[in-house]
């Protein structure tokens, strides 16, 4: 465990450093670096709660298990080791709100796709990787980083995730390499609205307009 916590923060201040020096392509890379580790580290501590959780299971009714949305894994692990007759089954509180604004059960980022994609194939090499570390890059720039302390009965958060993960979803790998820089020392508030304007002159096979 604690190596493996290890080799997670070395990555993530791998990436904080390759992020500061402006190189589109080292914070890809560092990116994809981070995804690796974050899903090792994932899968270790998803391994070892399924292991508690299956062997005191049988002794209650049921069982309730907090868990970000992310950790399919644990899912994936609990499903193979508890016993015959114990059911397993998700539950995502937000579902009907993401729905909603969405189509889908839950508000996946890029980067949480990258980290999925490298928990079930940590070996995995291919352009779809550099994608969603490039989409992952532009879209924490246009995420709110503090609290939102209005209208919490609306999900503030939930909606902000939801939408900065539409606002990217059509992004190619050179639209990101294009806007990195623009939004790279931007604000929240600056980043969002350079987006915004360059997705709405994309064109309709998402190039962007040739007067942006």
């Amino acid at each position: 465990v604690h190596g493996c916590e290890k080799q997670w923060y070395a990555a993530l201040l791998g990436f904080y450093g390759r992020s500061m020096g402006g190189n589109f392509e080292d914070a890809v890379e560092a990116v994809k670096t981070f995804g690796r580790s974050d899903a090792a580290r994932g899968r270790l501590r998803d391994d070892l709660r399924a292991q508690e959780l299956a062997r005191i299971a049988p002794e209650y009714e049921s069982v309730y298990v907090e868990a970000g949305y992310v950790h399919t894994y644990l899912l994936t692990t609990l499903r193979r080791r508890v016993p015959e007759g114990v059911e397993v089954r998700p539950l995502y509180l937000m579902e009907d709100l993401v729905k909603e604004m969405d189509g889908r059960r839950r508000a996946m980022g890029p980067g949480d796709v990258l980290t999925l994609t490298y928990t079930y194939k940590p070996d995995y090499q291919g352009s779809k990787a550099d994608l969603q570390a490039a989409r992952s890059l532009i879209r924490i720039k246009i995420l709110h980083k503090d609290e939102i302390d209005e209208n919490l009965h609306e999900f503030p958060h939930t909606r902000d995730e939801v939408m900065a993960s539409n606002l990217v979803r059509g992004l190619e790998y050179e639209d990101c390499r294009e806007l990195y820089p623009l939004v790279r020392q931007a604000t929240t508030v600056e980043a969002k609205r350079i987006v915004e304007e360059y997705v709405t002159q994309a064109g309709p096979c998402g190039t962007r307009h040739k007067d942006w």
